[in-house]
């Protein structure tokens, strides 16, 4: 194993690490002092990947989002039409999100503490935007596919408020969980897709 590869895999684990306890403590609590104790490394190797908790932080959320958008691009280019790919969209949000409420809870905590930190919004709004114009690229292939005009700009919109919606009931998931379900999912989603999907080509 090279030198880079056995540095990669060290920041893997590190963010491995990290995840378990910033899900069971949530970010303010959590501590670098026991994601090194949790990756079996010492709190110089651990920081000689990041420099604080924001870090890593904003490493691990940029690798779930990479993760989520890899995902729902497989489970949608399979799909045939518009309204089946936003179903796909609700079904693959509700497994990433709102099956996982301690990284909902982190997420959310995690935004406020950035609306508060002007370096670490800037950040952090730069790896949301990349997320967007992704989302936005897959959401103009489908409709280019399924026949439907669309412009970027509607594409945008459409991401736009399905990410807000996401948020919203992530949100309510915490406070009152038994009201939130796949079906509610689904068709707030299918009603945002058929905003663009009645504009055939």
């Amino acid at each position: 194993m090279t030198r880079e590869e056995s540095r990669a895999r060290t920041r893997e684990l590190v963010l491995d690490s990290a995840s378990v306890i910033f899900r069971r403590d949530g970010f303010h609590q959590a501590s670098i002092d026991e994601i090194a104790e949790e990756a079996g490394f010492s709190r110089g190797a651990v920081y000689s990947s990041f420099a604080n908790k924001e870090e890593f932080f904003l490493a691990l959320h940029d690798r779930e989002a990479q993760k989520s958008v890899q995902l729902i691009a497989e489970r949608l280019l399979e799909d045939g039409t518009l309204q089946d790919a936003a179903l796909t969209a609700a079904r693959t949000f509700y497994e990433r999100h709102l099956a996982d409420p301690e990284w909902s809870l982190l997420m959310a905590e995690f935004a406020v503490h950035a609306a508060r930190n002007p370096d670490v919004a800037r950040r952090f709004r730069e790896q949301d935007r990349l997320w967007r114009e992704a989302s936005t690229r897959l959401i103009a292939e489908i409709c280019a596919r399924d026949c439907v005009q669309c412009e970027e700009r509607e594409a945008n919109e459409v991401v736009t408020a399905m990410m807000a919606i996401g948020c919203g009931i992530t949100l309510e998931q915490q406070v009152a969980p038994e009201t939130i379900n796949l079906r509610m999912m689904e068709d707030l989603f299918v009603s945002i897709a058929q905003r663009i999907g009645s504009k055939r080509a």
